[in-house]
């Protein structure tokens, strides 16, 4: 049984995988509740944006998602941040989610948030070589 909120967050989970984000902000500007949804993994727009490498729209999202979009986790209790340490090591894009303007630490929560197995996002990025 598929969940028909997946079918229906899909194309949003889509432009911003292909960095469309006028259409995924009109689409945000229609439904409230987007920017929180999930894939059946369990990662929001945030973790697509960080895997796909679009610095500017984590930017974006990061600003109007606030707190709660940058510490959801999907299943396997990845942030987007533990995402980027594994997988790209985009320290820009990295720095964009704990930073304010000015270089002032407000990430200090999600750089000790653990994932399912315990690891924390500096530990996923040493042991990638990141």
């Amino acid at each position: 049984v598929v969940d028909d909120s997946l079918l229906h967050y899909r194309s949003l989970h889509r432009f911003i995988e292909s960095g469309e984000w006028n259409d995924a902000k009109a689409f945000m500007n229609r439904d409230e509740t987007a920017m929180f949804s999930t894939s059946s993994s369990g990662r929001t727009i945030l973790h697509v944006a960080v895997i796909a490498g679009h610095e500017e729209i984590v930017k974006k999202l990061v600003k109007e998602g606030k707190d709660k979009l940058v510490k959801m986790k999907d299943k396997r209790g990845y942030t987007a941040l533990a995402l980027v340490a594994e997988l790209t090591g985009n320290t820009d894009i990295a720095k964009c989610m704990v930073e304010k303007k000015g270089g002032q630490v407000i990430g200090q929560e999600l750089l000790s948030m653990k994932n399912n197995d315990g690891e924390i996002p500096v530990l996923l990025a040493a042991a990638k070589g990141h």
